[in-house]
């Protein structure tokens, strides 16, 4: 797995996919000054891998799952939330975590961040 890394200033492309087939489309709309592309996975119809999303674009990619709280659809649990979260950060991707969730005060919690 290749490490991406999102350079600064970001210019970050926001893209609400649907399924893997829309991801792939939208992604071919963003402008070549975008240094990154985050994926709001909670606005998705079904569960796209974090695996496939990599490939989508070279560039690197930020997964987000936001609550309702927080505005957006994620209605898991906590651990559901975790679970996403840690497994899209295996696979390579820059992760929004929501402060709020509280994960982040756990030091085990992806600990090369």
């Amino acid at each position: 797995m290749s490490e991406r890394i999102v350079t600064l200033p970001a210019h970050v492309a926001s893209l609400a996919p649907r399924d893997l087939a829309d991801a792939r489309r939208l992604a071919r709309l963003v402008p070549a000054g975008a240094g990154a592309i985050e994926y709001r996975l909670d606005l998705a119809a079904e569960r796209i891998s974090p695996e496939a999303l990599r490939e989508v674009d070279p560039r690197p990619v930020i997964l987000t799952w936001r609550s309702a709280r927080e505005g957006g659809r994620f209605d898991g649990s906590r651990e559901d939330y975790r679970t996403l979260l840690e497994e899209a950060h295996r696979a390579g991707a820059t992760v929004d975590v929501e402060y709020a969730s509280g994960l982040l005060a756990d030091r085990g919690f992806l600990s090369d961040r």
